[in-house]
C-alpha cells in the first residue's frame, strides 16, 4: 500500500459539538476526558491529549490530562489494547499519573519531595 501525501492543511475542524461515533461507545470515560469541555458543576476544563506512537513492535500510548498537569502511559501489543487499558484504568482509577519531566509543575513536585 502507498501512503498518499498530507491535503488540506492549515484547514481547522470544529470541534465545537461532540458526535456520537464507535470510539465514544467503546471507550467511554476515554471519549470524555479528551472530549469533554466542562466538568459537572459546569466549571470550565482544559480537554486532555492522547499519543499514540509505535516502538520496538509494540504500541504505546500517553494521555496527557492538562487540567491536572500529569501524564499516564500504557503499553500493548494492539493499538485497540492502548485504548482498552486507558479506558479501564480510567474506570477503576488505576492510572500511573505523573508529571512530566521539565515540566513547571514537575519541577516543583520534585523540590518538595
Amino acid at each position: 500500500m502507498a501512503l498518499k501525501r498530507v491535503t488540506g492543511i492549515g484547514k481547522e475542524q470544529s470541534a465545537k459539538e461532540k458526535r456520537p461515533c464507535a470510539f465514544g461507545d467503546r471507550c467511554p470515560q476515554l471519549f470524555e476526558h479528551l472530549t469533554a469541555t466542562e466538568f459537572a458543576d459546569g466549571a470550565m476544563r482544559a480537554t486532555s491529549t492522547l499519543t499514540v506512537f509505535s516502538e520496538h513492535g509494540s504500541f504505546k500510548g500517553c494521555l496527557n490530562n492538562k487540567e491536572e498537569g500529569v501524564v499516564a502511559f500504557v503499553t500493548s501489543s494492539t493499538l485497540t489494547g492502548i485504548l482498552d487499558a486507558f479506558e479501564e484504568g480510567l474506570e477503576m482509577d488505576a492510572l500511573d499519573w505523573r508529571r512530566p519531566h521539565g515540566s513547571k509543575q514537575g519541577q516543583a513536585a520534585a523540590k518538595k519531595s
